[in-house]
């Protein structure tokens, strides 16, 4: 909570920014898969993207509806030539932008880092061309993130955007055995 007391004049005025409460930061296991526990918190990505939503995690899945941007806490990561984003997507609902990426802060939405890979609009990187295949739980998509996002690049964050401003906010992503890892 936060108290701005001026009982004498009742003139207070203050302002509180960048206040951020946070969980424990998420690990890769030895295979470079999320370790994400049920109820998982994720932070907002990009401040005024949050309208309406719902958010469910379990152990290796992110479940979000409505208009949002979110991002994960992740153990620091730092990118190479090599490295991969390797995930399984599905969706029963299509919104404007449903995409996915790496960041090292929260608050500069990214064209350049975000891989879009569902969506009425073309913004970000269009990441159709890294779809592999159906799988039981989607489409499983092999981003090389190290050819787009610079080398070198410590990230902190996977964000996801699930957004959907126009008409009712009810958009659905659903992802899927999240992993990063080097190619060789």
């Amino acid at each position: 909570f936060f108290v701005c007391d001026d009982d004498a004049t009742a003139s207070c005025n203050a302002t509180f920014k960048d206040v951020r409460l946070s969980e424990k930061k998420v690990t890769l296991d030895n295979t470079g898969h999320l370790v994400m526990g049920n109820s998982q918190k994720l932070d907002t990505y990009g401040w005024l993207q949050d309208l309406e939503h719902t958010i469910e995690t379990t152990s290796n899945s992110i479940d979000i509806v409505g208009n949002t941007w979110r991002a994960l806490p992740i153990e620091s990561y730092s990118l190479t030539a090599n490295t991969m984003l390797e995930f399984e997507f599905d969706s029963n609902n299509e919104g404007e932008i449903h995409g996915i990426g790496l960041d090292n802060n929260l608050n500069n939405i990214d064209a350049q880092k975000t891989f879009r890979v569902y969506g009425t609009q073309t913004w970000g990187i269009d990441a159709t061309s890294y779809a592999q295949g159906a799988t039981a739980n989607g489409t499983l998509y092999q981003i090389p993130i190290g050819q787009h996002i610079p080398y070198n690049y410590d990230v902190n964050y996977i964000f996801f955007a699930n957004d959907k401003d126009n008409g009712a906010p009810d958009a659905h992503s659903h992802y899927t055995n999240i992993r990063i890892y080097e190619s060789n």
